[in-house]
């Protein structure tokens, strides 16, 4: 049979080609020669198309392709292969790397590309869509990207994603993509701690996305069922708890989200009459990132003979020991409100120590204390220079600008660390701490002795 024109263009094209490069560049797409045929996606019909190649090249590029090509399973002659988890013009710059090393990865085509690479185990291609992705990565497409990325089990990607989400959490989640993700991913979000976002601004687009779960047919034949959309795991994964009761009162109570036994247990909380949030409601601390105020220059380790407690321990230098029914404590105040986490004290090497933790503060003449007890182990490892170890403070303790606190702490154990060089006032993270220069009964003040950081979060 004769060869078309077209055919006989091909042909030429391709001896006439100045380098091996250009002559297999000629080959992608090309029926001259091919002996497997794929049918993939159109971009733009959303029809299948055929897309030419020949087994040769793909094989001596992936090793998928030769398993399938020329493996014990493999039959002769030319084959078909149909890819619908792949579109035409992303298969096509495939196959223009495997070819002749020439890609155009582009923001539309990356995670497809991505996806090949790995399927047909291409190296070479994989690395370079990786570096693609980490260039156009950002908090207008996070959410386009993070569902591909997390299926595709590209950790360093995703990791690179939730930090993005994290540090810009309320410009992420206001793209229109955020609506698209599936629930697993969306549970993803709200397990995190480090969300920048206040919790009512994240429950009003949790509601727009249920909103968008909502099938076509359903919004004519019955009222939208906003809890039933969303289920039990992503309620309960809401801190209703850190909101204030303006913002619960005015999105969440004429939502439909809680029933009303929820609503009036976590109304009771708000008001007071129960310490703890409900059962099942924010078990975590507020979202954001938590920041840790050191107070001191540096650290004096516990090495030299005890001192009586009697003696000035500034003069000593040398250890913090601890008398029963003397408590050390520190007075502070903030210029802007932060939430407490926690408190990070000063241990020693394989030394337990309990610990009996109140804070305090006054506010129209009333005393709202917080307490917490047990027995904490320093870290194995130094951090900062000393052994230490961190005391939770649960529910979080939320501290109003320009209002005195006052962390009071009885501990029982060995000689610890102590902190030297303390200051009147201190920024951390934007907040300016204000400490009151006043001697607890085992010595501690604002210069010295106990409470080596303070752990905080910045109210969004």
């Amino acid at each position: 049979m004769a060869s078309s024109s077209k055919d006989s263009w091909k042909t030429e094209t391709t001896f006439m080609a100045a380098s091996i490069k250009e002559r297999n560049k000629s080959m992608v797409n090309n029926s001259l020669l091919s002996d497997v045929t794929f049918s993939v996606q159109d971009n733009w019909s959303n029809k299948e198309i055929k897309v030419y190649a020949h087994k040769y090249v793909l094989s001596i590029a992936s090793p998928v392709f030769f398993a399938m090509f020329y493996g014990a399973m493999a039959s002769d002659g030319p084959q078909k292969v149909r890819l619908p988890d792949c579109d035409a013009d992303s298969f096509k710059e495939f196959l223009s790397f495997v070819y002749c090393d020439e890609v155009n990865i582009s923001e539309e085509n990356v995670v497809q590309l991505l996806y090949l690479a790995k399927k047909y185990m291409v190296p070479s291609l994989l690395e370079k869509t990786r570096q693609k992705l980490r260039a156009v990565i950002n908090v207008a497409n996070v959410f386009e990207m993070l569902p591909s990325i997390l299926q595709l089990d590209e950790d360093e990607l995703a990791e690179r994603c939730w930090k993005i989400i994290d540090f810009d959490t309320e410009q992420a989640i206001n793209s229109e993509a955020f609506c698209d993700i599936d629930r697993d991913v969306l549970e993803q979000v709200l397990k995190r701690d480090e969300l920048t976002v206040r919790e009512v601004d994240l429950f009003r687009r949790v509601l727009d996305w249920a909103k968008m779960q909502e099938k076509p047919q359903d919004r004519e034949d019955k009222v939208l069922n906003i809890r039933d959309v969303l289920g039990e795991k992503v309620i309960h994964l809401l801190r209703f708890p850190t909101m204030s009761f303006i913002e619960f009162n005015g999105l969440v109570s004429n939502s439909g989200v809680l029933t009303e036994n929820e609503e009036n247990t976590l109304i009771h909380f708000y008001h007071g009459f129960r310490q703890e949030p409900p059962r099942g409601f924010s078990e975590r601390f507020p979202r954001g990132q938590m920041f840790r105020c050191n107070r001191f220059s540096w650290v004096s380790p516990p090495e030299a003979s005890a001192m009586p407690i009697s003696k000035p321990l500034q003069a000593t230098h040398n250890r913090w020991n601890y008398v029963t029914d003397l408590v050390d404590s520190v007075t502070f105040s903030v210029q802007v409100p932060i939430i407490i986490c926690g408190i990070r004290l000063f241990g020693n090497k394989d030394a337990s120590h309990y610990v009996n933790l109140s804070i305090f503060q006054k506010s129209d003449s009333v005393t709202m204390p917080f307490t917490t007890e047990g027995i904490f182990q320093s870290e194995e490892d130094m951090t900062e220079g000393y052994y230490g170890f961190d005391v939770p403070v649960y529910p979080p303790y939320y501290l109003k600008n320009n209002s005195n606190v006052k962390v009071q702490v009885e501990i029982q154990g060995p000689e610890s660390y102590f902190g030297v060089g303390g200051n009147l006032s201190l920024g951390c993270e934007g907040v300016r701490f204000h400490f009151l220069n006043e001697r607890s009964p085992n010595g501690t003040n604002a210069m010295t002795g106990q409470f080596a950081e303070i752990l905080f979060k910045t109210d969004l």
